[in-house]
């Protein structure tokens, strides 16, 4: 948040707390400033939910009383739970509820202190129990209907000011809920399952240099097998699955390598560099690579590969085109070929092996493709 003091960073105190509240917490030293606590619990307690206090388990409803303690905090002016110590703190957080926001700010409808109230109750079963349910309590309190049970002299006299403080704070909910749903759907993200062993397809065995690829968005392996029929092929497995599906027109494909997005794979065959859709479909020729070893793909669409033995990197785009070389061999350091390209997480930087004529004599070098 911008303020006039400067920028200034929010949290909703989401760590979890790794040891439980006991009576030496009533010796920490007094805080001048609502920090992070380094120490027996993790967290900044003034936004911790009872239940994160006591250490058990904490789910999105945790983070609705971060949310409520945040947006009283908002309105008022003041924290919802404080004290001079960090045990009187832990204890208005277990034991008290704060004044109903109206009593100190009457510009406020009661129908916001409904909502606080059921973000900050001590229980979570009697919390909203998830981000949309709190959504659409803010979208009828903003309904002209909201205001039942206030008179109408003082709805009257509150209008105007409701609308400025509704207009300044508006930023306030839409930023803290933004976060409030982002930590809902990674709380509730289901783990993928993953299945090993690889094994090679029925009447097939992997070749001598095996050549596994898993995509980027972890979700399948690509790798070749010989066929019983005498063919090389290229398979693709999801990683919850053991059996793999072969990739028609993939015949003498070895060495896959994933698209950036998972969408695609790169692959070599004893003639050519190819790409293909990792779903099926015709395979497209991108270029001569008569004894390719290895390639990696960036999300700008190049492509760095070894088109054949004895050879340096070489670059081209996804889209085909005239290989241009990103590596030089180096006979002073009796290089003989640069092999297995592997882009870093920059997209820029890729890292390979390089092959000597000396005998074990090795490296793992860094390139770029703008040198």
């Amino acid at each position: 948040m911008l303020t006039k003091a400067g920028a200034k960073l929010l949290d909703f105190g989401l760590a979890k707390p790794v040891l439980r509240p006991d009576s030496a917490l009533t010796s920490l030293a007094t805080q001048s400033k609502p920090l992070t606590t380094e120490g027996a619990i993790v967290g900044t307690f003034q936004y911790m939910a009872p239940e994160q206090v006591e250490g058990k388990d904490a789910d999105a409803r945790t983070d609705i009383f971060a949310f409520g303690a945040v947006l009283y905090e908002a309105a008022t002016g003041k924290k919802a739970f404080d004290g001079k110590t960090t045990a009187s703190v832990i204890a208005a957080v277990l034991e008290r509820q704060p004044p109903p926001i109206s009593s100190l700010r009457p510009v406020f409808p009661p129908a916001l202190d409904r909502i606080v109230a059921t973000c900050l109750a001590k229980d979570p079963d009697e919390r909203f129990q998830s981000a949309h349910d709190l959504f659409l309590q803010f979208s009828w309190i903003r309904e002209p209907g909201s205001q039942a049970g206030v008179s109408a002299p003082a709805t009257t006299r509150r209008m105007g000011r409701e609308r400025t403080i509704w207009a300044a704070t508006s930023a306030i909910i839409a930023l803290a809920l933004a976060v409030l749903v982002a930590n809902t759907f990674l709380r509730q993200e289901k783990k993928s399952a993953i299945r090993f062993p690889v094994l090679p397809p029925e009447n097939a065995f992997f070749p001598r240099i095996p050549s596994m690829s898993v995509s980027p968005d972890g979700h399948r392996l690509a790798f070749s097998a010989h066929t019983s029929d005498g063919k090389d092929l290229i398979f693709v497995r999801s990683l919850d699955n053991l059996t793999a599906q072969p990739l028609q027109g993939t015949d003498g494909g070895r060495f896959p390598f994933w698209s950036p997005d998972s969408h695609h794979l790169g692959f070599f065959t004893y003639q050519k560099l190819m790409k293909i859709d990792a779903s099926g479909g015709a395979p497209t020729a991108l270029c001569d690579a008569p004894d390719g070893s290895g390639g990696t793909w960036n999300r700008e669409g190049a492509i760095v590969f070894t088109p054949n033995v004895g050879s340096p990197l070489y670059r081209i785009s996804d889209s085909g085109g005239v290989p241009t070389p990103v590596t030089t061999i180096d006979p002073s350091r009796h290089e003989l070929e640069h092999d297995w390209p592997q882009f870093l997480p920059d997209g820029r930087h890729f890292v390979y092996l390089t092959n000597s004529s000396v005998a074990q004599d090795r490296w793992i070098c860094a390139g770029s493709l703008d040198s």
